[in-house]
């Protein structure tokens, strides 16, 4: 089948390689693939996943992008290089921090980054791109940070090492060199993700050292941390003769679930299993407990370790009479036709459909002249034109369908039809609009220098976990200059949730303000009373996961930040109060309750602020 010039010059590749074969190899090298190795669909969906959450997380943080990331909020840039001295020079967020437009464009274009990330555009520098966008975000308040945070970050080092956007992406549909035939892909950067999933779960293991974990009280005890605990945690703490089986089960969850990805045997079967598993285990911790990004997280990093077995019986469902029948025509001799076409494809999970120019079939090209249109071909021999064409491709379209109907309803054919027809008589300008997505040769094979940050990364990843067991013999690996390296990259690898074992005592605020009418009110939270009595839910008194953290990493009596604090707070309640209802004094309280092995202690309030405001 004839290539296709676009309007660059450069040849698409034949679509023939396009059928996935299974890979002409020993089962030595086949059984090393489903081991240690990806399934390129698996590194799409992992990419899709990534980037949406990454695009999640920096909405939740925009709505307070003010109070935590700009010199007007709780935490100034002068307090922060207070407090995390060398480590600030790669952060633009701190360095702009003075203008909140600056941040605010700084989210803009990180958010950008993670939707080129979505798409698949310039894959490897968009996952670099988020990366460093993410740890210059991270420094600027690592207050506010948690376990999902530094996880995000490891992430995204492992995949600028994978080629992410080979596959479902607009690099894949762009891309000018023959198409890789098989899906499996085995490589440094593949056993280096290995090792890193393997020790989360068994370092997490070995640091929940308490004897909590090993007599069956732990999860008694996380249940209990009311700050972060959601009404699923709250019904959970009835069942106390339960508690002491999940404790257990957790640690040996954490033990043994892991090395179900070492079998050799079963691999398909076996590891779609361990991901579904892991999948709920995260699910579960993030029902019951607030722990921000960390059970999205969790969730979605498993999504890189699903086998080809299950994309192969997604695929046999999928391979319909009806979707095996299609096949795409464009004009040959329009750049932006072809680059619509296979976009197009692509994102509608077609990409096994046949795609070939009109000028290859006499019939085909005949009525693209007289139609002036794009040809589909369905199943019966019936030829589609212009929107109605595009209509039955989302018919087809496994991840499209359910909006079909939609696009049917009137008047949206007709629009659909009228928009095709102005789009196809100024090409040109579409031409011109879609100038930047130049189709190019994409490289899916590692070259040196990949692989040799990859195994360095493994390398530093085994160092600095078992760098974190206190241990005298272990003491020798630990290194000043890899320390260095590790804060200031923000190379976390400590994962210490809930270790060494839940904490006993638990906390809650008490914002008390007086204003100048001599009423009472909560600046920070406007809608709830001042009053001592504990909350129903504790953890829904916080605004956000965000502000609960760094409520937490400032409750000392008398904290300078608690300052800063209290003069934000002003600041804000007094923007949009008259002068009459302005905030003249503010006293802060963290009421501290103790949990026992079978009942909760009294809470005892103490006052961490007070103050009045000139």
């Amino acid at each position: 089948m004839a290539g296709s010039c676009n309007i660059d010059g450069s040849v698409f590749a034949d679509d023939e390689s396009d059928t996935p074969q299974d890979p002409a190899t020993n089962r030595r090298n086949r059984l090393l693939t489903q081991l240690f190795g990806f399934d390129l669909r698996s590194l799409a969906l992992f990419r899709v996943c990534v980037a949406a959450l990454i695009l999640v997380d920096l909405l939740v943080r925009s709505r307070d992008l003010a109070a935590h990331y700009t010199d007007a909020g709780v935490l100034p840039a002068a307090t922060v290089r207070e407090m995390y001295k060398g480590i600030l020079d790669l952060s633009l967020h701190y360095h702009l921090s003075g203008h909140t437009w600056m941040i605010v464009a700084l989210f803009v274009v990180h958010g950008l980054c993670a939707l080129a990330l979505l798409l698949g555009w310039h894959t490897r520098l968009a996952v670099v791109l988020c990366w460093y966008f993410a740890l210059s975000l991270h420094v600027r308040n690592g207050t506010i940070l948690g376990g999902g945070d530094a996880m995000l970050r490891t992430l995204l080092i492992w995949g600028a090492l994978l080629p992410l956007g080979a596959r479902y992406s607009f690099d894949s549909a762009l891309n000018t060199a023959p198409r890789r035939r098989t899906n499996g892909f085995l490589s440094v950067a593949t056993v280096g993700v290995l090792v890193q999933f393997l020790v989360v779960y068994w370092m997490s293991v070995v640091a929940k050292s308490g004897p909590a974990w090993w007599d069956g009280r732990a999860v008694w005890y996380a249940l209990n941390v009311d700050f972060i605990a959601k009404p699923p945690a709250v019904w959970l703490r009835q069942f106390t003769s339960v508690l002491p089986l999940l404790t257990h089960l957790t640690i040996w969850f954490e033990v043994f679930a892991p090395a179900l990805l070492l079998v050799p045997f079963k691999v398909g079967p076996l590891r779609t299993l361990t991901v579904v598993m892991f999948m709920f285990f995260h699910a579960c911790l993030g029902a019951c407990l607030g722990l921000g990004i960390f059970a999205y997280v969790g969730v979605a990093m498993w999504t890189i370790f699903l086998p080809a077995w299950f994309w192969d019986k997604i695929t046999a469902r999928l391979n319909t009479p009806q979707r095996a029948g299609l096949r795409i025509y464009y004009d040959g001799d329009c750049g932006f036709c072809a680059k619509s076409a296979r976009i197009l494809r692509t994102f509608l999970l077609l990409s096994n459909t046949p795609l070939s120019p009109t000028q290859n079939d006499p019939s085909v090209y005949a009525d693209m002249q007289r139609h002036n249109s794009w040809i589909v071909i369905d199943h019966s021999e019936k030829r589609h034109i212009k929107f109605d064409a595009f209509l039955l491709l989302c018919r087809y379209s496994p991840i499209a369908w359910p909006f079909a109907w939609l696009l049917r309803i009137p008047p949206i054919p007709t629009i659909g039809r009228i928009a095709y027809d102005f789009v196809a008589t100024h090409r040109q300008d579409a031409s011109a609009i879609t100038g930047p997505f130049v189709p190019r040769p994409m490289r899916i094979e590692p070259g040196l220098f990949v692989q040799i940050v990859a195994g360095l990364f493994t390398l530093f990843v085994i160092v600095q976990n078992v760098s974190t067991i206190d241990s005298p013999w272990v003491a020798r690996l630990r290194s000043r200059a890899l320390a260095q390296i590790t804060v200031r990259l923000q190379l976390d690898q400590r994962w210490y949730l809930f270790a060494p074992q839940p904490r006993a005592v638990d906390s809650w605020f008490v914002f008390d303000g007086l204003l100048a009418d001599g009423s009472h009110v909560d600046p920070l939270r406007p809608e709830m009373a001042v009053t001592f009595d504990k909350p129903a839910l504790v953890s829904a008194t916080f605004p956000s996961m965000r502000w609960r953290c760094s409520l937490r990493s400032i409750a000392a009596p008398n904290s300078p930040r608690l300052v800063k604090l209290a003069e934000y707070l002003k600041r804000e309640w007094d923007a949009k109060h008259p002068n009459a209802e302005r905030l003249v004094a503010l006293k802060i309280y963290m009421i501290a309750e103790r949990t026992y092995d079978d009942h909760i202690g009294q809470p005892e309030p103490v006052q961490i602020f007070g103050g009045r405001f000139e």
